[in-house]
């Protein structure tokens, strides 16, 4: 049966490769001799509902995983984007100011992350609140992860800044985007 799920999913047949993931989990809880199995099953399933973008079942089996394998790299960002996904911005922080002290590996895709977190905020205008968040990080490390991503964090602060001064600016900018869009469709 696993090689069945696992060609399944290997082929991107991933509904089916659900299915025997989860069957798999089901008959080898029964025999506790079976543990790394079940945990490798449980590996499989948690990519395949990724792929699916499944994502709060994803994260279920991610946080699980995470716990058994707390240096494995490659769960990680996968947590990440699920947490981002469901819109759970805080733990997704979290764990990310977690791991870039853990681990020089994470910093890339971590301070990519708190970025990605940044920019929904801004998008859904909440500017003092990503302000504040950005004033964070640059306390953890005025670098800001690097010049690749320092700039971006800067140029965002700025934009919010501006935003918070000026908001008529903003109301009239996107109106005027409003307008160029409704036009656009005709």
């Amino acid at each position: 049966m696993d090689m069945v799920a696992t060609t399944f999913y290997t082929n991107k047949d991933y509904k089916r490769a659900e299915l025997l993931f989860e069957r798999q989990i089901a008959e080898y809880s029964k025999q506790p001799e079976l543990q790394e199995k079940i945990l490798q099953t449980k590996i499989k399933l948690a990519k395949t509902l990724f792929a699916l973008r499944d994502w709060q079942k994803a994260l279920g089996f991610y946080e699980e995983i995470v716990k058994q394998f707390p240096n494995d790299t490659t769960i990680k960002p996968e947590l990440i984007q699920c947490l981002k996904e469901t819109k759970q911005y805080d733990r997704a922080l979290e764990w990310c100011s977690a791991w870039v002290k853990e681990n020089p590996e994470n910093k890339s895709w971590c301070w990519q992350s708190r970025l990605d977190i940044a920019k929904i905020m801004f998008e859904q205008e909440r500017y003092e609140n990503v302000m504040s968040l950005i004033n964070g990080f640059k306390a953890e490390d005025p670098t800001f992860g690097g010049e690749r991503f320092k700039t971006s964090f800067q140029e965002l602060d700025e934009q919010c800044s501006e935003n918070l001064v000026h908001p008529d600016k903003v109301s009239q900018k996107l109106g005027s985007q409003e307008m160029s869009n409704l036009q656009d469709k005709k």
